[in-house]
């Protein structure tokens, strides 16, 4: 019998990431509702921290120190909502950054509780900004600590490199040993700042080029050029004033857009607990109903998500969430609907994808 993986500072970075993705659970969820299509999610909340971010905020520091951007001990600023806030937190303290969070009022008390456990300092705007909302207010905090501590490094993960290139590096590896991409018929990704979905659907699609690739995105998001700013109680996804430059930089393999309201990823969020024992964050809700919303068009074949966190963290939303949502109503006027277009800002000489190859729906993942 093997001995366990041993984790801790006196484990290399690379092969603590290295288990960090291969800890990941593939599942299958079963057919979608009315279809015979089978819907593949990925765990992400199978991390020390709950979330994926622990992944990317690991990975994204090792990145920025083998490139020189960012030198042993430097200290370390970003805005967060929460998750993301978590997860550097977490590899500030592993790999000895002191780190700054900027938030806002509505960051939830767990979250809080753990940023501060691991030793950073978390900032909270007062106010949102009356066009950009507490994004922009974030922002605007974080530019006006940066030019005053000149020494400290942005993080930055809604533009900088690292982070797709985090996944792409560990992440992709990792899921490649357990899914074959050529039984992938489409897959669909919650976006914030993009980086699961542009390592992602690059490695899908270049190796099954039939591969379609969504993002799931909430109601008034700026990402995707929403005709109206809006807000919602999700956090971690869509962007109130700005288009992150990693999303946009992946714009080519967006198939079209899977837009959620609020009331059907919290609904979500019910149903995965009820029916597969899954507690899981909104955000992960709102990957389930684009998801199955994908398969139930497809009829037939395979859609591939990936649930970003657990939901311990959101437990006043999840037990307000309403119970009357079912499944059969996820393709009404009233639910989430599929734009098979290209985002408003994607140049529209990009070539569209072939039509997803429909494969056997009794696979199941490695």
């Amino acid at each position: 019998m093997r001995p366990p993986p041993q984790i801790g500072a006196a484990v290399p970075v690379e092969l603590q990431l290295e288990r960090l993705a291969a800890s990941l659970p593939v599942v299958s969820l079963g057919p979608a509702a009315d279809s015979e299509c089978e819907i593949w999610a990925v765990l992400g909340g199978a991390q020390p921290g709950s979330s994926i971010k622990d992944l990317l905020a690991m990975g994204l520091l090792t990145l920025a120190r083998e490139a020189g951007a960012l030198a042993p001990g430097q200290a370390l600023i970003e805005s967060t909502s929460g998750s993301m806030g978590v997860g550097l937190a977490w590899a500030a303290r592993c790999l000895g950054h002191p780190l700054t969070l900027v938030s806002d009022p509505h960051i939830p008390a767990l979250t809080r509780m753990k940023i501060e456990a691991h030793g950073a300092t978390l900032i909270t705007v007062d106010a949102p900004h009356p066009r950009g909302g507490w994004q922009q207010a974030r922002a605007e905090r974080v530019r006006a600590l940066l030019a005053a501590r000149p020494e400290l490094y942005f993080v930055e993960q809604n533009h900088s490199p690292f982070n797709p290139g985090a996944h792409a590096r560990w992440l992709v590896p990792a899921l490649a040993r357990r899914v074959d991409p050529a039984t992938i018929d489409a897959a669909v990704f919650v976006v914030g700042s993009g980086g699961h979905f542009s390592a992602l659907s690059r490695w899908l699609v270049e190796a099954n080029p039939s591969c379609r690739c969504f993002a799931a995105e909430r109601p008034g998001s700026r990402t995707f050029g929403a005709p109206r700013p809006g807000t919602s109680v999700l956090r971690g996804v869509g962007n109130s004033d700005i288009v992150p430059g990693v999303i946009a930089r992946a714009f080519e393999r967006v198939s079209g857009v899977v837009n959620v309201p609020d009331a059907h990823s919290l609904a979500a969020c019910r149903r995965l607990l009820e029916a597969h024992n899954l507690l899981v964050g909104p955000t992960s809700g709102l990957a389930y109903v684009a998801a199955t919303a994908l398969a139930q068009r497809l009829r037939r074949g395979v859609v591939l998500t990936l649930f970003p966190d657990r939901g311990e963290l959101y437990a006043p939303l999840l037990t307000e969430a309403p119970k009357d949502v079912p499944l059969r109503r996820w393709r009404e006027g009233s639910g989430p609907w599929v734009s098979t277009d290209a985002p408003a800002t994607r140049p529209q000489t990009q070539a569209r994808p072939s039509p997803p190859r429909r494969v056997n729906p009794g696979r199941t993942p490695r």
